[in-house]
């Protein structure tokens, strides 16, 4: 016994554990912790998504400038081939906005997405399309024997033309998110209200068969929209018939034949992000579809989108500027004094 009392006391020393309580309160103040800091993590993910989108769109703008530098015009925002011929000083050209002579198809060009693909390290791709041959305007009208070669590129992802921010699931398809500036205002030069409420501008820089010049801009190259981001011009790659018709490309041609359908160009008339119907997989809303890209520029990035003006330089604009401001920044010449705000 006299041995056993030198032993050391165990129980003296014994750990005591966690309760449940403090578990508890470690595991809320974890929590806390990354519910804080999730929030900064996707703000800063978002910022980098924000600033290459933002350069994405710069570099369409540069390569459209250093088409008009070479060429002394800026591309056609979309080209149709043998128009018909309309007296000057006459308007509007057409009540039904019918641009083309006899068979739609064969009236297609390319657009401006294809014709400053040499301009942007794109000349390998630019050399797949035949320039002088009819091209899509959406999926629907793409099997045409004398569309097929065209449309096999057309409809092809390009990574250049893809918002960071926008739908994950579509990237690996043949959508757009950038479109071209054909103008703005209240209403288009011509309209085909049954069928979307689609609009016609030609009071900015990309129209059909445009050839506008750096001069013609005289509203100041810094206070005119050039290009812009759209999340309107989407995929819609489920179900056959009318919601895979309905499939733009960032190639697409500009359709004029059947009512105002200029793929690929956007006016200043609605506010940015401001409408509320968007594509959808069902032909129930297609009906909202068909002209929502020619009304609306927006973005999946927060407050706003981004434009490319008229001097290649870029501006994230928010989505509450003034109607009548916004409006006038779509036009090239509208002799009016503009802001940002």
């Amino acid at each position: 016994m006299r041995y056993a009392s030198m032993l050391p006391d165990r129980r003296a020393h014994s750990t005591r554990g966690f309760t449940l309580v403090e578990l508890l309160v470690v595991v809320a103040i974890i929590a806390v912790l990354i519910g804080l800091l999730l929030p900064a993590v996707q703000s800063a993910r978002e910022a980098a998504r924000r600033s290459a989108c933002s350069n994405k769109l710069r570099q369409l703008a540069v390569a459209a400038h250093n088409f008009e530098s070479s060429r002394g015009r800026f591309p056609p925002g979309g080209t149709i081939f043998n128009p018909p011929t309309v007296p000057e000083g006459s308007a509007p050209r057409d009540p039904g906005c019918n641009l083309t002579n006899g068979n739609l198809q064969n009236q297609i060009g390319p657009p401006w997405t294809v014709w400053i693909l040499p301009f942007m390290e794109g000349q390998s791709l630019y050399d797949l399309f035949t320039v002088d041959r009819p091209f899509s305007a959406r999926w629907g009208n793409r099997n045409g024997v004398h569309i097929a070669a065209n449309a096999i590129h057309q409809f092809r992802s390009n990574s250049d033309f893809h918002c960071p921010s926008a739908d994950r699931g579509l990237d690996s398809f043949w959508h757009t998110n950038y479109h071209a500036c054909m103008g703005g205002g209240a209403a288009g030069e011509c309209t085909n209200p049954a069928a979307g409420n689609r609009h016609f501008f030609r009071n900015g820089i990309f129209y059909d068969n445009s050839t506008t010049r750096f001069k013609d801009i005289t509203d100041g190259s810094s206070k005119v929209f050039l290009l812009g981001e759209t999340r309107y011009s989407r995929l819609i790659v489920a179900g056959v018939g009318a919601t895979r018709d309905a499939s733009l490309s960032w190639a697409s041609g500009m359709n004029v034949a059947a009512g105002a359908e200029p793929s690929g160009h956007t006016a200043a008339m609605e506010g940015i992000n401001s409408s509320t119907h968007e594509p959808a997989l069902s032909p129930l809303n297609m009906a909202n579809f068909w002209g929502l890209w020619t009304r609306a520029f927006g973005s999946r990035h927060p407050g706003g989108c981004h434009f490319a003006m008229a001097d290649a330089s870029t501006r994230f604009l928010n989505q509450d500027i003034s109607l009548g401001v916004y409006r006038l920044l779509g036009q090239r010449a509208s002799g009016e004094v503009k802001s940002f705000e």
